[in-house]
């Protein structure tokens, strides 16, 4: 009896790992098996099977990006330093302005009061030679 039902039955057996279609037919002592590989209709995926990118391209590329980005980085941060020392010498190029006002008023003041040559040496001391050359320039008008 179990001979009379393989008789004539078709059998279809899906290898899922292999992505195959496997039919058989059993005809009484002989097996005809046919094997095919599924088509698009069969809702296979085929843009999966597409071969892998070529890495050694992809990794050279993100390489150099990579050193772009090293590079772009570097150049802002010599930028913060060099603004770092520009603001640097500002600050000093301002008190230094600041300290030559100081001297300029304190000497006008000993000028005022009459006092010339303590005006003199004053600006002598401090290394401000302009400050006194103009002191004994206007002294002397005095």
């Amino acid at each position: 009896m179990k001979l009379m039902i393989a008789i004539g039955l078709t059998l279809s057996a899906t290898a899922a790992a292999a992505q195959t279609n496997t039919t058989c037919q059993n005809f009484g002592a002989i097996t005809n098996c046919q094997t095919s590989a599924p088509s698009q209709a069969q809702g296979v995926n085929w843009g999966l099977a597409q071969p892998p990118p070529n890495y050694s391209n992809t990794y050279a590329e993100a390489y150099q990006r990579g050193q772009a980005i090293a590079a772009e980085r570097q150049r802002q941060r010599q930028a913060l330093a060099d603004q770092a020392a520009a603001d640097a010498r500002q600050e000093q190029a301002r008190e230094a302005s600041y300290e030559q006002n100081q001297r300029y008023v304190h000497a006008g003041q000993l000028i005022d009061s009459g006092h010339c040559d303590e005006a003199k040496s004053f600006a002598l001391q401090s290394g401000d030679l302009d400050l006194g050359a103009k002191i004994a320039a206007l002294c002397s008008a005095k």
